[in-house]
């Protein structure tokens, strides 16, 4: 779902979320191109375009994590909210804190692991189309520092928040 400039609030939190939308657009139009492609091709000729299928992998993995980061901005993730609809309006802040410190060590490692396996196999290059792996391997460290940066600020205003309450 695409959100409203009202609804996403900051310009910059909007500046990055249309660029994410843009991007997961055209991604997503390609593979959707490049399948369809690949399909007529295999039905008419019954040949393999084997950079399509390459390449639809290759934009298939950004989509997926950029897709990802995106939710984060709207907050709009997946979760089951039974537990923390059943608790108190404070004990409910404090809940989605811890939450969000949670996805904070997560991310972090995200970032970490995902960084060191995209550099260790920049070298190798995917067999058909020569793309660096580390390319494609990138996605996950970047959208994961995308998503960082949200959840730090989702963070510090929940923070600020309960902090604002308890000294009211």
């Amino acid at each position: 779902m695409i959100l409203s400039s009202t609804e996403l609030g900051s310009r910059p939190r909007r500046i990055v979320a249309h660029a994410l939308d843009a991007a997961i657009i055209v991604g997503g139009t390609g593979i959707l191109g490049l399948t369809f492609t690949n399909i007529v091709v295999r039905l008419f000729a019954n040949a393999d375009v084997a950079w399509s299928t390459e390449l639809t992998v290759f934009l298939m993995t950004w989509v997926t994590f950029l897709g990802a980061a995106r939710a984060t901005i709207g907050e709009e993730h997946m979760r089951i909210a039974d537990l923390i609809d059943a608790l108190s309006q404070r004990n409910r802040a404090i809940a989605e804190i811890v939450s969000d410190l949670v996805v904070l060590v997560v991310l972090a490692g995200l970032i970490w692991w995902g960084a060191r396996a995209s550099v260790a196999t920049f070298d190798q290059l995917s067999t058909v189309l020569y793309f660096p792996i580390g390319l494609q391997y990138a996605a996950l460290p970047v959208s994961s520092t995308i998503s960082l940066c949200f959840v730090t600020a989702s963070l510090a205003r929940r923070l600020q928040s309960v902090l604002t309450v308890s000294t009211s």
